[in-house]
Protein backbone atom coordinates (compact mmCIF):
# COMPACT_ATOMS: atom_id res chain seq x y z
CA UNK A 1 0.00 0.00 0.00
CA UNK A 2 1.26 3.09 -0.94
CA UNK A 3 1.92 5.89 1.89
CA UNK A 4 0.25 9.08 1.47
CA UNK A 5 2.02 12.02 0.62
CA UNK A 6 2.93 14.36 3.41
CA UNK A 7 0.94 17.17 3.54
CA UNK A 8 2.50 20.71 2.50
CA UNK A 9 2.56 23.86 4.26
CA UNK A 10 1.04 26.63 1.77
CA UNK A 11 2.17 29.80 3.44
CA UNK A 12 -0.72 32.25 3.65
CA UNK A 13 0.23 34.52 1.29
CA UNK A 14 -0.10 31.46 -1.55
CA UNK A 15 -3.20 30.52 -0.57
CA UNK A 16 -6.16 30.83 -2.95
CA UNK A 17 -8.98 31.76 -0.31
CA UNK A 18 -6.34 34.64 1.38
CA UNK A 19 -5.64 35.88 -2.57
CA UNK A 20 -9.16 36.26 -3.11
CA UNK A 21 -9.86 38.52 -0.25
CA UNK A 22 -6.29 40.61 -1.21
CA UNK A 23 -8.26 40.72 -5.04
CA UNK A 24 -11.44 41.76 -3.87
CA UNK A 25 -9.65 45.28 -1.85
CA UNK A 26 -7.45 46.15 -5.30
CA UNK A 27 -10.67 49.27 -6.05
CA UNK A 28 -11.02 49.95 -2.50
CA UNK A 29 -9.72 53.43 -0.95
CA UNK A 30 -7.39 53.32 1.16
CA UNK A 31 -9.15 55.35 3.55
CA UNK A 32 -12.30 52.61 3.52
CA UNK A 33 -9.79 50.26 5.06
CA UNK A 34 -10.30 51.23 8.92
CA UNK A 35 -13.98 50.66 8.40
CA UNK A 36 -13.85 47.23 7.08
CA UNK A 37 -11.41 46.50 9.70
CA UNK A 38 -13.29 47.80 12.57
CA UNK A 39 -16.34 45.72 10.56
CA UNK A 40 -14.09 42.68 10.76
CA UNK A 41 -13.04 43.35 14.62
CA UNK A 42 -17.26 43.42 15.24
CA UNK A 43 -17.99 40.15 13.74
CA UNK A 44 -14.64 38.71 15.68
CA UNK A 45 -15.80 39.79 19.08
CA UNK A 46 -19.00 38.28 18.52
CA UNK A 47 -17.57 34.92 17.42
CA UNK A 48 -15.74 34.87 20.33
CA UNK A 49 -18.94 35.37 22.80
CA UNK A 50 -21.17 32.93 20.36
CA UNK A 51 -17.91 30.49 20.16
CA UNK A 52 -18.26 30.44 16.33
CA UNK A 53 -14.44 29.18 15.84
CA UNK A 54 -14.82 29.50 11.99
CA UNK A 55 -16.21 33.08 12.06
CA UNK A 56 -12.66 33.47 14.24
CA UNK A 57 -10.68 32.05 11.48
CA UNK A 58 -12.06 33.67 8.52
CA UNK A 59 -12.48 37.36 10.02
CA UNK A 60 -8.46 36.88 11.11
CA UNK A 61 -7.83 36.14 7.90
CA UNK A 62 -10.05 39.18 6.09
CA UNK A 63 -8.17 41.71 8.43
CA UNK A 64 -4.81 40.15 7.71
CA UNK A 65 -5.56 40.76 4.01
CA UNK A 66 -6.22 44.41 4.81
CA UNK A 67 -2.86 44.58 6.27
CA UNK A 68 -1.32 42.72 3.27
CA UNK A 69 -2.92 45.19 0.82
CA UNK A 70 -2.28 48.45 2.94
CA UNK A 71 1.37 47.59 3.02
CA UNK A 72 1.65 47.20 -0.48
CA UNK A 73 1.28 43.59 -1.33
CA UNK A 74 3.43 42.19 1.93
CA UNK A 75 3.28 41.25 5.13
CA UNK A 76 7.14 42.13 5.84
CA UNK A 77 7.71 45.22 8.30
CA UNK A 78 4.01 45.85 8.10
CA UNK A 79 4.60 46.22 11.87
CA UNK A 80 7.80 47.78 12.07
CA UNK A 81 7.03 51.30 13.28
CA UNK A 82 3.76 53.47 13.62
CA UNK A 83 3.45 54.28 10.23
CA UNK A 84 3.15 50.94 8.88
CA UNK A 85 0.18 49.01 8.41
CA UNK A 86 -0.75 46.77 11.00
CA UNK A 87 -0.37 49.83 13.56
CA UNK A 88 -1.96 51.98 11.80
CA UNK A 89 -5.26 49.97 11.45
CA UNK A 90 -4.58 48.80 15.77
CA UNK A 91 -4.90 52.42 16.26
CA UNK A 92 -8.11 53.25 14.30
CA UNK A 93 -9.74 50.07 16.30
CA UNK A 94 -8.30 50.72 19.68
CA UNK A 95 -10.87 50.87 22.49
CA UNK A 96 -11.02 54.26 24.99
CA UNK A 97 -8.35 54.35 27.30
CA UNK A 98 -10.47 53.17 30.83
CA UNK A 99 -13.10 51.31 28.56
CA UNK A 100 -12.82 47.73 28.70
CA UNK A 101 -11.93 46.53 25.18
CA UNK A 102 -13.62 44.30 22.78
CA UNK A 103 -11.85 41.31 21.55
CA UNK A 104 -9.29 42.31 18.50
CA UNK A 105 -9.08 45.96 20.08
CA UNK A 106 -6.09 47.49 21.60
CA UNK A 107 -6.67 49.08 25.02
CA UNK A 108 -6.42 49.35 28.68
CA UNK A 109 -8.69 49.64 31.93
CA UNK A 110 -8.77 49.01 35.34
CA UNK A 111 -9.71 45.49 37.10
CA UNK A 112 -10.32 44.62 40.80
CA UNK A 113 -9.84 40.95 41.59
CA UNK A 114 -10.88 40.21 45.53
CA UNK A 115 -9.20 43.84 46.58
CA UNK A 116 -6.20 43.74 44.07
CA UNK A 117 -6.51 46.71 41.99
CA UNK A 118 -4.87 46.20 37.98
CA UNK A 119 -3.99 47.55 34.87
CA UNK A 120 -4.42 45.71 32.15
CA UNK A 121 -3.13 46.48 28.78
CA UNK A 122 -4.19 44.35 26.09
CA UNK A 123 -2.59 44.16 22.42
CA UNK A 124 -3.73 41.87 20.03
CA UNK A 125 -1.84 40.74 17.41
CA UNK A 126 -3.78 41.00 14.13
CA UNK A 127 -6.84 39.69 15.59
CA UNK A 128 -4.73 36.47 15.68
CA UNK A 129 -5.30 33.88 18.24
CA UNK A 130 -3.42 35.18 21.50
CA UNK A 131 -3.38 38.65 22.50
CA UNK A 132 -0.87 39.80 24.61
CA UNK A 133 -1.69 40.90 27.79
CA UNK A 134 0.40 43.40 30.35
CA UNK A 135 -0.97 43.42 34.40
CA UNK A 136 0.44 46.50 35.93
CA UNK A 137 -0.39 47.08 39.92
CA UNK A 138 -2.01 49.92 41.14
CA UNK A 139 -1.03 49.89 44.45
CA UNK A 140 2.52 49.68 45.50
CA UNK A 141 1.76 49.10 49.09
CA UNK A 142 -0.18 46.35 48.78
CA UNK A 143 0.58 42.53 47.74
CA UNK A 144 0.31 41.97 44.09
CA UNK A 145 0.90 38.99 41.39
CA UNK A 146 4.56 39.04 41.64
CA UNK A 147 7.06 40.96 43.63
CA UNK A 148 8.09 42.95 40.65
CA UNK A 149 4.72 44.78 40.23
CA UNK A 150 4.21 43.51 36.93
CA UNK A 151 3.35 40.49 35.42
CA UNK A 152 3.35 39.72 30.99
CA UNK A 153 0.62 37.31 30.31
CA UNK A 154 -1.06 36.12 26.96
CA UNK A 155 -4.49 35.35 26.79
CA UNK A 156 -5.92 32.34 24.03
CA UNK A 157 -8.44 33.62 22.08
CA UNK A 158 -9.83 29.91 21.46
CA UNK A 159 -9.47 29.11 25.56
CA UNK A 160 -11.83 31.98 26.51
CA UNK A 161 -14.59 31.92 24.33
CA UNK A 162 -18.31 33.00 25.78
CA UNK A 163 -16.10 34.99 28.11
CA UNK A 164 -15.61 39.17 27.72
CA UNK A 165 -12.72 40.36 27.73
CA UNK A 166 -12.31 41.65 31.18
CA UNK A 167 -13.74 38.28 32.48
CA UNK A 168 -11.07 36.53 30.33
CA UNK A 169 -8.73 38.43 32.55
CA UNK A 170 -10.42 37.86 36.19
CA UNK A 171 -9.70 34.55 35.07
CA UNK A 172 -6.58 34.67 34.37
CA UNK A 173 -5.92 36.78 37.68
CA UNK A 174 -7.29 34.14 39.56
CA UNK A 175 -5.18 31.61 37.92
CA UNK A 176 -2.04 33.00 38.51
CA UNK A 177 -2.84 34.23 42.12
CA UNK A 178 -3.47 30.54 42.76
CA UNK A 179 -0.28 28.97 40.59
CA UNK A 180 1.75 31.37 42.43
CA UNK A 181 0.61 30.36 46.16
CA UNK A 182 -1.17 33.63 46.77
CA UNK A 183 -0.42 37.51 46.25
CA UNK A 184 2.91 38.61 47.57
CA UNK A 185 4.32 42.07 48.56
CA UNK A 186 5.94 44.10 45.99
CA UNK A 187 9.78 44.21 46.40
CA UNK A 188 11.74 47.62 47.82
CA UNK A 189 14.07 47.31 44.36
CA UNK A 190 10.91 46.62 42.34
CA UNK A 191 10.83 48.37 39.09
CA UNK A 192 7.35 49.98 39.88
CA UNK A 193 9.14 51.29 43.23
CA UNK A 194 12.22 52.76 41.62
CA UNK A 195 11.13 53.80 38.13
CA UNK A 196 7.45 54.78 39.26
CA UNK A 197 5.47 56.29 36.42
CA UNK A 198 2.80 58.70 36.29
CA UNK A 199 -0.81 57.00 36.20
CA UNK A 200 -2.28 57.50 32.95
CA UNK A 201 -5.23 60.80 33.45
CA UNK A 202 -8.18 58.14 32.58
CA UNK A 203 -6.55 55.39 35.60
CA UNK A 204 -6.45 58.83 38.05
CA UNK A 205 -10.21 59.65 37.14
CA UNK A 206 -11.78 55.81 37.69
CA UNK A 207 -9.37 55.54 40.97
CA UNK A 208 -11.10 58.77 41.97
CA UNK A 209 -14.56 56.51 42.17
CA UNK A 210 -13.01 53.35 43.72
CA UNK A 211 -11.78 52.93 47.36
CA UNK A 212 -8.28 51.30 47.91
CA UNK A 213 -10.18 47.98 49.55
CA UNK A 214 -11.55 47.45 45.64
CA UNK A 215 -15.08 48.33 46.58
CA UNK A 216 -17.33 51.66 44.42
CA UNK A 217 -17.38 54.63 46.44
CA UNK A 218 -21.29 55.25 45.23
CA UNK A 219 -23.67 58.60 46.39
CA UNK A 220 -20.76 60.87 47.59
CA UNK A 221 -19.09 58.25 50.31
CA UNK A 222 -15.79 58.91 48.25
CA UNK A 223 -13.14 59.73 50.94
CA UNK A 224 -11.66 63.13 50.35
CA UNK A 225 -8.28 63.90 50.66
CA UNK A 226 -7.89 67.27 52.36
CA UNK A 227 -4.09 67.62 51.16
CA UNK A 228 -5.13 66.71 47.99
CA UNK A 229 -3.33 69.19 45.19
CA UNK A 230 -5.79 71.05 42.81
CA UNK A 231 -5.64 70.20 39.38
CA UNK A 232 -4.35 72.90 37.75
CA UNK A 233 -4.43 74.05 34.12
CA UNK A 234 -1.31 74.18 31.62
CA UNK A 235 -1.18 77.82 31.53
CA UNK A 236 -1.19 77.85 35.39
CA UNK A 237 1.34 75.18 35.51
CA UNK A 238 3.73 77.08 33.15
CA UNK A 239 2.87 80.67 35.73
CA UNK A 240 3.55 78.54 38.75
CA UNK A 241 7.06 77.89 37.25
CA UNK A 242 8.63 81.33 36.58
CA UNK A 243 7.32 82.39 39.81
CA UNK A 244 9.06 79.99 41.43
CA UNK A 245 12.13 80.58 39.07
CA UNK A 246 11.64 84.57 39.97
CA UNK A 247 11.62 83.54 43.48
CA UNK A 248 14.43 81.58 43.30
CA UNK A 249 16.98 84.20 41.66
CA UNK A 250 15.82 86.60 43.89
CA UNK A 251 16.59 84.78 47.08
CA UNK A 252 19.89 83.13 46.06
CA UNK A 253 20.84 84.79 43.02
CA UNK A 254 21.28 81.47 40.81
CA UNK A 255 19.70 80.26 37.92
CA UNK A 256 17.42 77.31 37.69
CA UNK A 257 18.99 74.71 35.12
CA UNK A 258 17.07 71.86 33.79
CA UNK A 259 18.89 68.66 34.18
CA UNK A 260 18.22 65.80 32.35
CA UNK A 261 18.89 62.30 33.42
CA UNK A 262 22.66 62.17 31.12
CA UNK A 263 23.54 65.22 32.79
CA UNK A 264 22.43 63.95 36.35
CA UNK A 265 25.04 60.98 35.77
CA UNK A 266 27.33 63.27 34.00
CA UNK A 267 27.77 65.33 37.29
CA UNK A 268 27.64 62.58 39.96
CA UNK A 269 30.72 60.98 38.09
CA UNK A 270 32.63 63.80 38.16
CA UNK A 271 32.26 65.25 42.03
CA UNK A 272 32.89 61.27 42.78
CA UNK A 273 36.12 60.95 40.83
CA UNK A 274 36.69 64.32 42.47
CA UNK A 275 36.22 62.84 45.82
CA UNK A 276 37.94 60.03 45.71
CA UNK A 277 40.95 62.24 44.67
CA UNK A 278 40.85 64.58 47.10
CA UNK A 279 39.84 62.31 50.20
CA UNK A 280 42.47 63.40 52.16
CA UNK A 281 40.64 67.02 52.23
CA UNK A 282 37.78 65.80 53.68
CA UNK A 283 35.23 67.53 51.61
CA UNK A 284 32.15 65.58 52.93
CA UNK A 285 32.42 66.55 56.53
CA UNK A 286 31.51 70.11 55.51
CA UNK A 287 28.09 70.90 56.00
CA UNK A 288 27.54 73.59 53.34
CA UNK A 289 29.63 71.06 50.74
CA UNK A 290 26.65 68.57 52.03
CA UNK A 291 23.94 70.76 51.80
CA UNK A 292 24.66 71.97 48.41
CA UNK A 293 24.85 68.16 47.09
CA UNK A 294 21.14 67.78 48.67
CA UNK A 295 19.70 70.69 47.02
CA UNK A 296 21.15 69.40 43.71
CA UNK A 297 20.54 65.53 43.68
CA UNK A 298 17.66 65.25 46.12
CA UNK A 299 14.25 63.52 44.17
CA UNK A 300 16.64 62.42 41.40
CA UNK A 301 17.16 58.61 40.52
CA UNK A 302 20.80 58.92 42.13
CA UNK A 303 19.63 60.30 45.60
CA UNK A 304 19.46 57.14 48.01
CA UNK A 305 20.17 57.12 52.06
CA UNK A 306 23.94 56.22 51.56
CA UNK A 307 24.44 59.22 48.79
CA UNK A 308 27.29 60.51 51.02
CA UNK A 309 28.66 56.91 51.46
CA UNK A 310 28.96 56.29 48.20
CA UNK A 311 31.23 59.12 47.10
CA UNK A 312 34.78 58.81 47.36
CA UNK A 313 34.25 55.10 48.65
CA UNK A 314 37.51 53.12 47.85
CA UNK A 315 36.59 53.35 43.96
CA UNK A 316 36.99 55.75 40.81
CA UNK A 317 40.47 57.27 40.46
CA UNK A 318 41.63 55.92 44.07
CA UNK A 319 41.22 52.62 42.76
CA UNK A 320 43.21 53.44 39.47
CA UNK A 321 45.95 54.40 41.87
CA UNK A 322 45.66 51.26 43.73
CA UNK A 323 45.45 49.38 40.84
CA UNK A 324 49.05 51.35 39.20
CA UNK A 325 51.01 51.25 42.72
CA UNK A 326 49.77 47.30 42.79
CA UNK A 327 51.46 46.50 39.79
CA UNK A 328 54.31 48.75 40.76
CA UNK A 329 54.70 46.08 43.42
CA UNK A 330 54.02 43.28 41.59
CA UNK A 331 57.15 44.48 38.67
CA UNK A 332 59.62 44.97 41.59
CA UNK A 333 59.08 41.92 43.27
CA UNK A 334 59.43 39.87 40.01
CA UNK A 335 63.03 41.57 39.26
CA UNK A 336 63.84 40.61 42.74
CA UNK A 337 63.02 36.95 42.09
CA UNK A 338 64.65 37.22 38.66
CA UNK A 339 67.93 38.95 40.29
CA UNK A 340 68.13 36.19 43.22
CA UNK A 341 67.90 33.29 40.45
CA UNK A 342 70.69 34.85 38.46
CA UNK A 343 72.84 34.30 41.30
CA UNK A 344 71.81 31.37 41.85
CA UNK A 345 72.46 29.90 38.82
CA UNK A 346 75.94 31.96 38.93
CA UNK A 347 76.89 30.01 41.99
CA UNK A 348 75.83 26.51 40.65
CA UNK A 349 77.99 27.32 37.70
CA UNK A 350 81.46 28.31 39.15
CA UNK A 351 80.79 25.09 41.21
CA UNK A 352 80.47 23.35 38.10
CA UNK A 353 83.69 24.88 36.85
CA UNK A 354 85.87 24.03 39.66
CA UNK A 355 84.21 20.18 39.34
CA UNK A 356 85.99 20.08 35.84
CA UNK A 357 89.08 21.38 36.50
CA UNK A 358 89.22 19.23 39.60
CA UNK A 359 88.62 16.03 37.01
CA UNK A 360 90.91 17.47 34.49
CA UNK A 361 93.89 17.80 37.33
CA UNK A 362 92.88 13.64 38.00
CA UNK A 363 93.21 12.56 35.01
CA UNK A 364 96.25 14.16 34.04
CA UNK A 365 97.88 12.88 37.44
CA UNK A 366 96.75 9.05 35.91
CA UNK A 367 98.09 9.18 32.88
CA UNK A 368 101.55 10.14 34.56
CA UNK A 369 101.82 7.40 36.46
CA UNK A 370 100.87 4.83 33.59
CA UNK A 371 103.77 5.67 32.01
CA UNK A 372 103.69 9.23 30.00
CA UNK A 373 100.75 8.15 27.79
CA UNK A 374 99.57 11.38 25.54
CA UNK A 375 97.77 13.93 27.68
CA UNK A 376 94.41 13.76 27.44
CA UNK A 377 92.66 16.71 25.92
CA UNK A 378 91.58 19.58 27.98
CA UNK A 379 87.14 18.75 28.70
CA UNK A 380 85.72 22.28 27.01
CA UNK A 381 83.92 24.53 29.80
CA UNK A 382 81.41 26.19 28.61
CA UNK A 383 80.71 29.79 30.00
Amino acid sequence: MASKKPMQYIPREERPEFLALVAELANVLPEQFPDIARQCAEQYHDAVLAGHVEVLDQMEMAYTALVYQLNGGTLQGCAADDSRSARVLARALAARPGQVPCWGQAGEFLLEVDGLRLRVVLTPDMLGNHHGCALHAVDLDRPFISAEGFRAAMLTVTSCLGETVDQAARRLVLELLQAEGGAKPIAANAWARTHPQKAPGWLADALAGVRPDGQLAMFGDAPHDPEAKVPLSNAARQRAFRLRQRELKAEQGARAVLLTRKDFNSLYIGIDAFCTARADLEFLSDDSYRDSLTRIFKGSHLWSEDFFEKLGHDRGILNGEKHRESERKRGWKAYEDSCKYTDQLSVKLAEARAEIQRLQSALQEIAAEVGGAAESPALPVTN
